[in-house]
């Protein structure tokens, strides 16, 4: 449910924004919201002065635990639908992935999926792929989050690359990201880019 707040109360509204960004994530423990409610939440932000939306449900099981599995195909076309109009509207839409070890159980999985080798160039480009049919609706905005996910790798390629600890695992996250980055930008060709983690 979306709560009714006034997005430039205490501004003018020709006043530029005090951050980069303004908008609103999907991100909680619970159901994730439905199409129609996404789509009335781009109009509600864009009609409010919002520039961003991530999708980032904790319940979306394509999101964590299956995240290696292609999301369905009538999802897939939800998402571009929202893509279209956020990107009619100026509101980023923004897909997040994220493909570490939760920490905080979400539901069951259909399929089992394991935490992501940072070191292994399949597992790199599987992720690419998962992203791919959102970068070619129009999103120009990703994610790949590690929030609460355990802080280590369980892939036996990963600790003799890059060792244990909190140090070596952010390691991982930046090779990672900026391998993922660079895949992007290149498709992109020049034009704004944008990959966010966190």
């Amino acid at each position: 449910m979306l709560v009714p707040v006034t997005a430039t109360a205490g501004r003018a509204a020709s006043a530029p924004p005090p951050f980069a960004f303004t908008g609103a994530i999907e991100g909680s423990y619970g159901p994730p919201w439905s199409h129609a409610d996404r789509l009335s939440a781009i109009n509600w932000m864009a009609a409010n002065g919002l520039d961003i939306y991530i999708h980032a449900p904790k319940f979306d099981p394509y999101a964590r635990a299956n995240w290696r599995d292609p999301y369905p195909p009538a999802q897939r076309a939800d998402f571009a639908s929202e893509i279209a109009l956020a990107s009619r509207l100026g509101v980023a839409w923004v897909p997040d992935i994220s493909p570490g070890l939760p920490e905080i159980p979400g539901p069951p999985a259909s399929v089992p999926s394991t935490d992501i080798c940072f070191s292994c160039p399949a597992d790199v480009a599987t992720l690419e792929a998962k992203l791919q049919p959102f970068f070619a609706a129009g999103a120009r905005t990703l994610m790949i989050s590690f929030d609460d996910v355990a802080k280590a790798s369980t892939h036996p390629e990963d600790l003799a690359r890059y060792g244990r600890g909190d140090a070596a695992y952010g390691n991982m996250n930046r090779d990672l990201l900026n391998t993922v980055a660079r895949h992007f930008q290149a498709q992109a060709a020049g034009a704004p880019f944008r990959l966010f983690t966190v």
